[in-house]
């Protein structure tokens, strides 16, 4: 037998340890996972764009874990039924909660005693995607470029209207967007996306952030024109449209999407679904699927999702605070 060396036997062995690592951790916290049916709780009516992409992912788990995972959708209080479904559910991975991270980020800025603590009761997983906001206009009135749209709305104060779903970030967002530019301009809240598609075909609102693909058909109809993008370069899904910045606008917005799990969830599961969803996220297939859907693929660690919760909450604090916005 063929003796190793003493530097070889001891790199074998820590390479041996290190493999055994996630497996030892996840005996120590119970029962291998998955053992049984996980379900995503996705906070938002089927159709949309969460629930669509929240379903993608599920099918592609579902067939690297052999166990069963399904998509429940629970809209309701601005998305608090869900989130407190999983807040409250075991701590073993089987229950998932699939969502934009603002939903998390301002659980407190809307809502004035939400039923669950956004940084206690959550464990973030992974990112999966994420998109900037296009800026959009009617092509009712003039501009055809961010110079322009920031020249007539300051010549018409008080005399345009931008749209917002209210008691979401998008609310923050464009009051901050508004105020950063100086304009005076008229908020009208909406309580979903169809009704403002009407509210722009008709010129009642002239201004609004959109999905890259959202208006696609008034783009189409000649209805609306896209000005920019929000994110801190050029849109891969939009290339020809210019970011904010490259205009000498200082402004920044972008969402994203990801999964978390209840708070207390262990580590070790945490780590396995983190390299699982990332995986599936990574298939060539899932991005291109990612992308249709108006989104680019993106991962993260559990602690670099983390922290992006964090910004994102103590900016939408500071937000609402200069825009007036109180908890309800």
């Amino acid at each position: 037998m063929k003796k190793l060396k003493k530097g070889t036997l001891f790199r074998t062995i820590a390479a041996a340890i290190a493999a055994l690592c996630p497996l030892i951790a996840t005996a120590q916290s119970g029962t291998a996972f998955p053992h049984k049916r996980v379900t995503i709780i996705v906070p938002f009516t089927p159709g949309g764009p969460t629930d669509i992409q929240g379903r993608m992912l599920a099918a592609e788990l579902q067939k690297r874990w052999t166990q069963p995972v399904t998509v429940e959708n629970k809209p309701g209080s601005s998305g608090m039924v869900a989130g407190q479904s999983v807040a409250k559910s075991d701590p073993d991975g089987h229950t998932l909660f699939f969502t934009a991270t603002g939903f998390v980020s301002t659980a407190s800025v809307f809502i004035k005693n939400p039923p669950f603590d956004p940084v206690r009761d959550f464990a973030p997983i992974t990112l999966t995607s994420s998109a900037p906001f296009v800026v959009t206009t009617v092509t009712a009135i003039p501009p055809r470029n961010m110079k322009d749209f920031i020249s007539y709305a300051k010549a018409n104060p008080g005399k345009l209207n931008y749209a917002t779903i209210g008691g979401g970030t998008m609310e923050i967002d464009l009051a901050l967007f508004v105020e950063r530019l100086g304009l005076d301009m008229i908020k009208v809240p909406f309580n979903g996306s169809a009704p403002i598609a009407r509210a722009l075909a008709t010129n009642d609102v002239q201004l609004y952030f959109s999905g890259i693909f959202s208006n696609k058909a008034l783009v189409d109809a000649g209805k609306v024109v896209l000005l920019a993008t929000t994110g801190d370069r050029r849109f891969s899904l939009a290339p020809d449209l210019p970011a904010l910045r490259e205009q000498g606008i200082n402004y920044t917005a972008t969402y994203a999407y990801g999964f978390l799990a209840q708070g207390r969830t262990p580590r070790a599961i945490v780590d396995r679904l983190n390299r699982d969803i990332r995986q599936v996220v990574e298939i060539p297939e899932m991005k291109q699927k990612i992308s249709e859907s108006g989104t680019e693929a993106t991962t993260s660690t559990p602690e670099e999702m983390s922290k992006m919760l964090e910004d994102e909450a103590q900016r939408y604090r500071q937000g609402a605070a200069r825009a007036g916005i109180q908890p309800q």
